[in-house]
């Protein structure tokens, strides 16, 4: 499965984690998801190997709100092993102070 949009925002930040760039200013790369394997794509295994970490704090004022959206796609060039499958992602998020 391959990342194809991956952005932590709200009112102060729009954080592209592809690039770890927040509109203009240099990227930050703890921010970034590396390429580990250097094959060009960012995968869900990517994701888990290099976390996002030191992301700005969530917005706690009332009524405004932190949103992560993320797009994922099947790599065109997998091999028919995978046709029929289910595919089933659980996301986990921790919150340090």
């Amino acid at each position: 499965m391959i990342i194809t949009y991956i952005y932590y925002r709200n009112d102060e930040i729009n954080i592209n984690c592809l690039t770890g760039e927040d509109d203009g200013y240099p990227p930050n790369e703890d921010w970034k998801i590396t390429d580990i394997d250097g094959d060009g794509k960012i995968t869900l295994y990517e994701f888990k190997m290099d976390p996002l970490i030191n992301l700005p704090s969530p917005d706690t004022q009332t009524n405004k709100i932190t949103q992560f959206e993320m797009k994922i796609k099947f790599d065109e060039n997998a091999d028919s092993d995978f046709i029929g499958d289910t595919f089933n992602l659980t996301m986990i998020f921790t919150l340090k102070q």
